[in-house]
């Protein structure tokens, strides 16, 4: 679903619910409607430069401040907006992960092009109201960091 970020989202959690009872093993990509693509649905253009790749260091931990419920992290590079009022293409996420006990650390390759991501927190039980975090490679450097 595209809505901006803190826009109602009548149903919403309603659904995730449904889902979650209908379906136990559901994913975020399940309540989202919109799979990730594949790897193999990926086609670089001729004149992308693949030497110009770097990792960003992801580290999450927000176990302190969420409960039990299934927490996703979603990085995205596609979005507008500002100020907590997002419109997201959860389709181009370069990231969907699980957050298990609210933590997730790794590393995610990205290109030379990359300046700006959206990183997301979505509980389960209340899509309609994630978190967001704005990373920027020119302050924050190779490191993404939610805590």
């Amino acid at each position: 679903h595209r809505r901006p970020a803190g826009a109602p989202c009548p149903g919403l959690h309603d659904e995730a619910v449904a889902l979650l009872q209908a379906k136990p093993g559901a994913t975020i990509d399940d309540l989202l409607e919109q799979p990730a693509e594949t790897t193999g649905e990926l086609v670089a253009d001729t004149t992308f430069d693949f030497d110009s790749s770097w990792e960003l260091a992801i580290d999450v931990d927000v176990s302190a401040r969420v409960d039990a419920a299934l927490h996703y992290l979603l990085v995205c590079g596609e979005f507008d907006g500002d100020n907590n009022s997002y419109v997201i293409d959860y389709a181009a996420c370069q990231l969907r992960a699980p957050l298990l006990g609210g933590q997730w650390q790794g590393d995610l390759k990205l290109t030379g092009g990359v300046e700006e991501l959206l990183a997301v927190v979505m509980n389960t039980r209340d899509p309609g109201n994630p978190e967001y975090t704005v990373w920027r490679k020119d302050s924050d450097g190779a490191t993404l960091r939610i805590r």
